[in-house]
């Protein structure tokens, strides 16, 4: 099934009887999706992976970091929204890294690149408020985001490296 029914350059209306493939205008022959494989055809919706997903997972991680927080019991309400907040921005700063990430491949490996960063918040919050708790847990707490933004560059490398070897394959 074609993605549109009218050519957005020359606006030619395609007819059931055109022979020209379903991602090219059969009078302009220009292409309406770009990055298509011509001998697999269009791909579905569903097979396309969106950073839709990749925002789900940031958003599991910033959760989980207010559950930490909750957990560490901090004294005011600001010292919650302050200890959140910045527990938060590694994963806002995933989130312009994914605005970037438009093609398939690259959506691809974002993901990737945010299940890694989330997973290394999630194991080291573990391991400061329940597998090694001690008096300065609040301080260790602060130095997750410094962790985490210090490996999104090596992370953002692993993306782009990643996104190429997909395109080889």
């Amino acid at each position: 099934m074609p993605i549109a029914t009218t050519c957005p350059f020359c606006h030619y209306t395609r007819q059931p009887t055109d022979e020209a493939p379903v991602w090219q205008c059969p009078k302009c022959q220009k292409v309406y999706a770009k990055g298509v494989n011509p001998a697999h055809g269009l791909k579905s919706k569903e097979s396309v992976p969106s950073s839709r997903n990749s925002i789900y997972v940031l958003l599991v991680g910033i959760f989980t970091g207010f559950w930490f927080v909750k957990c560490l019991e901090p004294t005011s309400v600001v010292a919650f929204a302050l200890f959140s907040g910045w527990l938060s921005v590694p994963y806002f700063m995933s989130y312009y890294m994914l605005k970037g990430a438009n093609d398939r491949k690259r959506g691809a490996s974002a993901f990737t690149v945010c299940l890694i960063l989330v997973a290394e918040g999630v194991v080291l919050l573990t391991d400061i408020v329940y597998v090694h708790p001690d008096a300065q847990g609040g301080i260790a707490v602060l130095m997750v985001p410094i962790l985490q933004l210090a490996s999104l560059p090596l992370l953002s490398r692993l993306c782009d490296w990643l996104s190429k070897k997909l395109s080889h394959s």
